[in-house]
């Protein structure tokens, strides 16, 4: 039997097993075997009049798996099969469907990947964009469900968050850094992630922090506030905290 599956004005059947296999092994946080396999679903469902909807998911997947696992040069595998960068496919899922069940994630993380590639004029403008984008939308559909709100709140929280990101990046090329706008960004939308409780925001901010903090040269605080993540995860392991740790013992090496 077909398979069905709906999303707002969307519904996909039938879709091609390896898009399956690839939605799994990216939760599991196998990215370069996700970015494989949302590439083959996207060439396994070419055909526009069955599967409409492969082009948006199938590149926001791509540009999911390069995002968080940090490609953001592109990668090449082992076949020699060449991927973009994560902002090429995010622009192409916006282009695809300028009303996409992605747009508000697609518009954020292509401005953060702009940011990481170095084109900060780029990111700058790509980020007023997610913005005006996300609020047009809170205003317009909070008279229809106030639930939307918590949708819009998220994404102009990750906004935030990677806003700080660029100024981290502007600060990097700079002879005389100053860090403390990026800080500023990192600790505002640390607690905008806290309100409105966004845990994996949170958890990006607090490593943007540390890694801030370092490069500061605040060597004292990071090290604080390191320890502090570390401790409290021996108290009481979480699943929010888990994600810091990385970056908490990271500097703690450092």
């Amino acid at each position: 039997p077909a398979f069905f599956l709906y999303f707002g004005d969307t519904i996909y059947a039938d879709r091609a097993p390896v898009y399956t296999t690839a939605c799994e092994k990216r939760d599991q946080g196998n990215y370069v075997t996700a970015v494989k396999g949302f590439r083959k679903a996207l060439e396994m469902m070419a055909d526009p009049q069955k599967w409409k909807w492969a082009p948006e998911y199938c590149n926001f997947g791509m540009g999911n798996a390069l995002f968080d696992g940090n490609y953001f040069e592109g990668y090449t595998d082992k076949e020699g099969h060449k991927y973009q960068t994560p902002s090429y496919y995010f622009r192409e899922v916006i282009k695809t469907n300028p009303k996409s069940r992605f747009l508000f994630e697609a518009h954020v993380k292509l401005a953060i990947s702009l940011a990481e590639e170095g084109k900060l004029d780029e990111a700058q403008k790509a980020f007023d964009e997610a913005q005006a984008a996300i609020k047009a939308f809170k205003d317009k559909m909070m008279k229809v469900d106030a639930k939307y709100k918590h949708i819009a709140d998220k994404y102009a929280t990750m906004a935030v968050m990677g806003n700080a990101r660029m100024l981290e990046k502007k600060a990097d090329g700079q002879k005389e850094a100053d860090y403390n706008p990026a800080l500023s960004k990192y600790k505002q939308s640390q607690t905008d992630a806290l309100t409105g409780k966004y845990p994996d925001v949170y958890a990006d901010a607090v490593d943007g922090e540390l890694r801030v903090l370092v490069k500061m040269g605040e060597l004292i605080a990071a090290k604080a506030r390191a320890q502090d993540i570390i401790e409290k995860f021996k108290q009481s392991p979480s699943p929010d905290l888990y994600r810091m740790l990385p970056g908490a013992h990271a500097v703690m090496g450092r």
